[in-house]
């Protein structure tokens, strides 16, 4: 009987725990790729703009240059990365204010090529368009975060992604001025560090949560006869 309740426990808390994590937006590695960047630590290869967070409100592109720093496949052990570079560009789409808070919601920019490029020493790891980005901005303050999906269109980590959309996550802003609830009418610049990663497919999700109920059931039913 202990057997059977431990197992079934074990299923529930795990499904549970994926739950929230999935829940919150948080990054789920699943034994991809998932590479940490910022801004203040080092530029990109300068391919959409100078080093660091440049927003233009006459075309309403946003643009970063930064240093990519490690890479883990595990969400724990974690590979420092050699002249790793990270480089992007959205473009506006709509503004607008509540709570406090300032979002600008923006997408791919529309021009020949990625919108996204990460590389290291050894090449070009990553190229992707851009799906949604957002970033939100606490009015009064020079603080901000975001998330984003992109398409993933190449790179030598493309493979890995295979059935997957890449994201940004963990997406954390400091920018001049502080934002307002009509920055995006103006220009900025700043700072910005986050997480490149896998974004997991609805379908991998239901079959892991069908896969640990599965076990619960078969635990019980094993086990329903030693009782």
């Amino acid at each position: 009987m202990k057997i059977m309740k431990t197992t079934f426990g074990i299923a529930v808390i795990t499904l549970t725990l994926f739950a929230g994590l999935v829940g919150r937006g948080e990054a789920i590695t699943l034994g991809l790729p998932d590479i940490s960047f910022d801004s203040s630590q080092g530029n990109g290869q300068d391919l959409f703009t100078t080093q660091g967070v440049h927003y233009d409100a006459s075309t309403g592109n946003l643009a970063v240059s930064a240093a990519a720093l490690a890479i883990t496949f595990d969400g724990v052990n974690s590979t420092a990365l050699t002249n790793g570079t990270v480089d992007y560009r959205v473009d506006l789409l709509s503004a607008s204010s509540s709570g406090g808070v300032v979002t600008g919601l923006f997408g791919t920019d529309g021009v020949a090529g990625a919108d996204l490029v990460v590389a290291d020493s050894s090449g070009v790891l990553l190229t992707g368009d851009f799906l949604t980005y957002t970033l939100n901005g606490v009015i009064g303050t020079n603080l901000g975060t975001g998330e984003a999906v992109f398409i993933v269109t190449g790179g030598s980590l493309a493979s890995f992604y295979s059935g997957n959309n890449g994201g940004m996550v963990n997406l954390t802003f400091n920018v001049a001025p502080a934002f307002s609830s009509v920055t995006f009418a103006k220009n900025f610049d700043g700072e910005v560090k986050g997480d490149v990663a896998p974004v997991p497919e609805p379908a991998s999700l239901l079959l892991l949560g069908s896969g640990l109920i599965g076990l619960g059931v078969w635990g019980r039913k094993k086990f329903a006869g030693a009782i």
